[in-house]
């Protein structure tokens, strides 16, 4: 008789492996890899091997990190810029009968 991941086992008890969601990622993690999926993406798989790597190499970086910065909300508001210039641009065009 093989012995069950615990991960197994909790798939067994709730329907699901362990998972997250972190903003709009979801991580999910199984026995051996775990999947980044972002909403309207694909999904991204790390087997634990690379995932050891990266952790060992991110973590001290991590650390010298300051503040967060959210990709999404910089390009809603450079955007939003980008319509209020559009915007004064035409008022001025149009004043001038241009």
């Amino acid at each position: 008789m093989t012995r069950r991941h615990v991960f197994d086992e909790y798939n067994d008890q709730r329907g699901h492996y362990p998972r997250a969601l972190v903003g709009d990622i979801r991580i999910t993690v199984r026995p051996s890899y775990i999947i980044l999926r972002k909403r309207h993406s694909h999904d991204f798989y790390i087997c634990r091997e690379d995932l050891v790597t990266i952790l060992k190499w991110l973590v001290p970086l991590v650390r010298r990190m300051e503040g967060s910065f959210d990709p999404d909300l910089a390009m809603e508001e450079y955007l939003r810029e980008q319509e209020f210039y559009d915007a004064a641009i035409k008022k001025t065009r149009k004043r001038r009968g241009v």
